[in-house]
């Protein structure tokens, strides 16, 4: 554009014939597309910097919908164990657009917890479920598995897996019970839990690149 600025500047207004201002008009059209377009570019390149590890409803709904695809309309499982908290808002919008009425009110259910290894021994012990300690959380998994149908097909949902180390406490432990069909899944999972095991986790709706993500109620808990 400078460059064009400069040079009308030494353009007398009788050479302007109507070949050279068509070709000119044409130059400017597309100096100030190749301006937009740069600026464009660098909109994107902002918004995708400020969504980097974001992630939207949308992105929660589409997951649940891949994950359900994946984990419930394929494997079909018997029971789905899920946790408190987020992971039980993510595994019920699973089961909600997977299954149908019927079907949703006929699935078994558990929950579990996780608690922080620092979290005080007399609120670990319980009478409703036993303890899986992994290196940094307790797994509180429903006692009522331990008298389950050892033919049934589990799905664990979460809606993150950031280590992967007490999702492989889990599938262990339920292994040790003596269930041999059992399928985990989430909405994300982080590259470095699928490096240490692939097996961790049999389906993610994403792979996060890092361990600090965002999810539409807030920061990841890690």
């Amino acid at each position: 554009m400078a460059f064009a600025q400069g040079w009308l500047q030494g353009v007398h207004a009788e050479n302007f014939t109507p070949e050279i201002v068509i070709a000119l008009l044409f130059f400017f059209l597309g100096e100030v597309n190749a301006h937009w377009r740069e600026r464009r570019r660098e909109r994107k390149e902002r918004e995708r910097a400020n969504k980097q590890n974001r992630y939207t409803w949308e992105e929660l709904v589409e997951g649940a919908d891949k994950v359900g695809k994946q984990i419930i309309s394929r494997f079909k499982p018997d029971v789905v164990l899920s946790f408190a908290g987020p992971g039980a808002v993510f595994a019920n919008l699973v089961l909600a657009r997977s299954l149908n009425r019927n079907a949703l009110f006929g699935m078994r259910l558990f929950t579990g917890k996780f608690l922080d290894k620092s979290a005080p021994s007399e609120s670990i012990v319980s009478t409703e479920f036993d303890v899986v300690s992994g290196d940094r959380l307790h797994v509180l998994l429903p006692k009522e598995l331990g008298h389950g149908d050892r033919s049934w097909k589990i799905a664990v949902l979460d809606e993150t897996v950031t280590t992967g180390s007490s999702m492989r406490l889990i599938k262990k432990h339920l292994s040790d019970l003596g269930y041999q069909h059992v399928r985990a899944g989430c909405l994300v999972c982080c590259e470095g839990a699928k490096l240490v095991d692939p097996h961790t986790v049999d389906f993610a709706a994403y792979f996060n690149a890092g361990n600090t993500f965002v999810l539409p109620w807030g920061k990841s808990p890690l």
